[in-house]
């Protein structure tokens, strides 16, 4: 705020729970945060790109935020994005709780659901290099949490402190930086200062 950025904050999720309205965007106003696109998780996805994509093609400096849900249970998907085939069913963690082997129906549900946001990202970085940003820009792709099939008998996430519901990916793409793989532990505590790094925060 200082450096005088403008912020959009474009979530198709409602920002009181999980509760980023009163912790990571307490002092962002109102009029910014945009998270009232409805039930519909694909389309409030679709437009939370596309708040974004507005953002890239205004005026700068801005810094925006797309927090994205087709990829959250139930793992909802547009057809042409099924390319896992997958049994479709109601997910239901009672009677899940039972199962100690990966669900492949759900996991590749899973999948489609995330190709369905990747083609959400895709526009968003060819926003940046039409119109010359990814030169400035710094993007993070990162997950809030992991997500278990089955792998050790748990599913979803918020159940264990196993891998799979804790790890997630992460990457960043720094102007000027070569792309490199970061192998030693992270946390998502790591990101804010890094950014504020390049941009000249201390």
């Amino acid at each position: 705020k200082q450096f005088g950025y403008d912020f959009g904050i474009y979530s198709s999720a409602n920002l009181n729970f999980p509760e980023f309205r009163q912790t990571a965007f307490s002092s962002v106003a109102d009029s910014q945060i945009h998270d009232d696109f409805g039930p519909n998780k694909q389309l409030a996805d679709k437009k939370s790109a596309d708040g974004i994509i507005s953002m890239i093609e205004g005026e700068g400096p801005w810094f925006g935020f797309g927090y994205f849900q087709a990829s959250h249970q139930p793992y909802r998907y547009p057809e042409e994005d099924a390319v896992y085939e997958v049994e479709e069913y109601d997910i239901n963690y009672a009677t899940l709780g039972n199962q100690t082997t990966v669900n492949e129906d759900m996991l590749g549900q899973f999948k489609n659901s995330l190709h369905y946001i990747d083609r959400q990202l895709a526009p968003i970085f060819e926003a940046l290099e039409r119109t010359g940003a990814d030169q400035n820009t710094i993007v993070v792709i990162i997950g809030d949490h992991g997500e278990e099939f089955g792998e050790l008998g748990y599913f979803g996430h918020n159940a264990t402190f196993s891998r799979y519901q804790t790890q997630t990916i992460c990457v960043m793409a720094i102007p000027g930086i070569s792309g490199k793989r970061i192998t030693r532990t992270t946390s998502h505590y790591d990101i804010v200062p890094t950014i504020f790094g390049y941009i000249g925060c201390q």
